[in-house]
């Protein structure tokens, strides 16, 4: 079976992923957010197929608030979490800004002038346990 996900901003403060399997609508994921969604996209699956979502909204002051939406296989919302409110300015943006591991952890490879380092969150999973 052949599946794909679609991430669309329904409204200023709206985001809804969808899962299609053969090109059929399977199941739809929302996310309301108390801020505006300047962005969002596609994270990955981890390995029991829960679905991370980047999500960027918008703070005072042109800052952006960087996170992350779990939805479960079935499009169930499992939670958030968010790395900044704001104090945060990402200087370095790639073209992956997260990813997430089997696991469940989320992390970000930044790259530097020499190398490269991993920042790793916690996962979803660890925050929703406490």
């Amino acid at each position: 079976m052949k599946y794909c996900y679609r991430v669309e901003r329904k409204s200023e403060r709206i985001l809804e992923v969808s899962r299609l399997e053969d090109g059929a609508i399977v199941w739809v994921g929302r996310y309301t957010s108390e801020r505006t969604i300047a962005g969002a996209g596609l994270v990955g699956e981890d390995g029991l197929e829960n679905v991370c979502v980047r999500v960027e909204e918008a703070l005072p002051g042109r800052s952006v608030r960087l996170g992350v939406v779990k939805f479960s296989e079935e499009g169930k919302l499992l939670g958030s979490l968010f790395f900044s409110d704001g104090d945060c300015h990402y200087s370095v943006w790639t073209s992956r800004l997260l990813n997430v591991g089997r696991d469940g952890s989320i992390y970000q490879v930044i790259p530097e002038k020499s190398s490269s380092r991993s920042a790793y969150g916690p996962s979803i999973d660890s925050l929703l346990s406490a």
